[in-house]
């Protein structure tokens, strides 16, 4: 599932009621080809695109539209994309059956990508996609709601997730460079993911990690030109690398629905340029690699007591401004928020804490208000009650007063309330006052949920 933001001028088709807030490119010829056969909500029913390897004469990407079918009957038959849509009028063409289609760009970057990791990969027959724009009717409200309503689904049969990191105008050099780092460093079998320490950010192994990098650095206090060799390095590394290429800066890590899509995958491999990296192969590196960014990046203080410089070299100085750069452009905030969805990846276990969810949902991106319910609804325990519904009736304020009564009626316990009230002065909704604004960022700090 993609979230969208309209930022430039162009064609978005006038939407009818309901179909306004999650806008997607212009299509009328496309959907009066009639492609889409009614789906029976009675069962859950998917459709899938099919890619061709080969690309027209025209260099136009074409697929197929298959046939609706269970879910069941196409279990790990399919691939999932999980992408950034973007912009709404930032389009390209391709072919759906024939018929020329528009789709967001980030899409179109994201198809070919995915074509590539299949030919690489060696897939066998063909190439066969579950994507939210062409895979759901998205003139049809209802199916949409139906479509959301088991999502969870959706990518926990698919084979493998393939998650989309960059954009057209993005470099995969910072992939490329990760993925060899990766492929350099080595980790005993026995540090599994289930071992991860859910109280504090770093475990054992990355403070080891941390502390050899601190030793490192004591070597850069001589005044020699060795060490002012070693800093222009480290500056070049942290320049050139953390801030112009880095995939953690991706806006995908960002948006609500990655949750469901990231958490549920059986596997995932993650698309930057023309590089990609499984989850399975990186995620004990990233991990470490955001525990440095708190422990040695962003401490400028900390991290010049340990070069035992007071900053005065040019180097040093070149060192604070990009340091500075990170602060400002809120560099902390966005490696934090990948640590979250790593740390939520690591420790899942099948369910979380609607409440818990719903807290973190707050500092995620979402052009709908209402998905910040929705895409949270297929990882909380069951029971609640609580569907989803595009329906024009059904806005973001009436889907918190559902949600914050459903919490209420299930838990037996008006613990909810309190979150109400902390957030009185900060709300989006016009809400009763004993309602939860989850639409609200300016929330509690996220990281004490998890």
């Amino acid at each position: 599932m993609a979230t969208s933001s309209a930022t430039k001028a162009g064609s978005v088709r006038s939407a009818p009621p309901g179909l306004d807030i999650f806008k997607t490119p212009e299509n009328t010829m496309f959907y009066s080809a009639n492609l889409y056969q009614s789906l029976d909500k009675s069962k859950q029913e998917i459709r899938l695109i099919e890619i061709s390897t080969q690309t027209g004469d025209d260099g136009i990407l074409e697929c197929k539209l298959l046939p609706a079918t269970l879910l069941t009957d196409a279990r790990k038959q399919y691939l999932a994309l999980s992408y950034c849509a973007g912009d709404p009028t930032d389009t390209k063409e391709i072919l759906v059956n024939g018929v020329r289609c528009k789709i967001f760009a980030n899409l179109h970057h994201a198809l070919v990508l995915a074509r590539q990791y299949w030919i690489r990969s060696s897939g066998e027959g063909q190439l066969r996609l579950w994507v939210d724009q062409l895979c759901i009717n998205q003139h049809d409200l209802s199916e949409r709601s139906h479509q959301v309503g088991f999502m969870r689904e959706i990518y926990q049969s698919a084979e493998r997730t393939l998650a989309c990191l960059s954009t057209p105008t993005t470099s995969g050099e910072g992939l490329k460079w990760f993925n060899d780092l990766c492929d350099a460093v080595t980790f005993q079998e026995d540090h599994r993911p289930s071992q991860y320490d859910r109280k504090a950010e770093l475990g054992t192994e990355e403070r080891d990690e941390i502390e050899g990098i601190a030793r490192e650095s004591d070597g850069l206090s001589d005044t020699n030109d060795d060490g002012h060799e070693n800093l222009r390095q480290t500056r070049i590394y942290v320049g050139d690398y953390l801030w112009d290429n880095m995939h953690v800066e991706s806006l995908w890590w960002n948006r609500a629905w990655i949750c469901q899509e990231f958490l549920v995958s059986s596997q995932v491999t993650f698309m930057f340029g023309n590089h990609f990296v499984s989850w399975e192969q990186c995620w004990r590196t990233m991990r470490v690699f955001c525990g440095i960014r708190k422990d040695v990046l962003v401490r400028k203080k900390r991290f010049l007591k340990t070069l035992n410089k007071s900053g005065g070299h040019p180097e040093y100085r070149q060192l604070c401004h990009i340091l500075d750069i990170f602060n400002q452009r809120d560099f902390n905030h966005q490696v934090r928020h990948v640590s979250m969805a790593l740390r939520m990846k690591i420790r899942w276990s099948g369910t979380m804490d609607i409440k818990a969810l719903l807290s973190h949902s707050r500092s995620c991106k979402s052009s709908d208000d209402r998905d910040r319910v929705y895409a949270m609804l297929g990882l909380a325990s069951p029971g609640y009650q609580i569907f989803p519904d595009y329906s024009q009736d059904m806005t973001a304020a009436q889907v918190m007063i559902m949600t914050t009564k459903a919490i209420i009626d299930k838990e037996d316990s008006l613990n909810i309330l309190m979150k109400a009230a902390t957030l009185v002065q900060s709300r989006n909704l016009d809400v009763p006052s004993w309602v939860v604004d989850w639409s609200s960022t300016e929330a509690l700090d996220i990281e004490t949920c998890f």
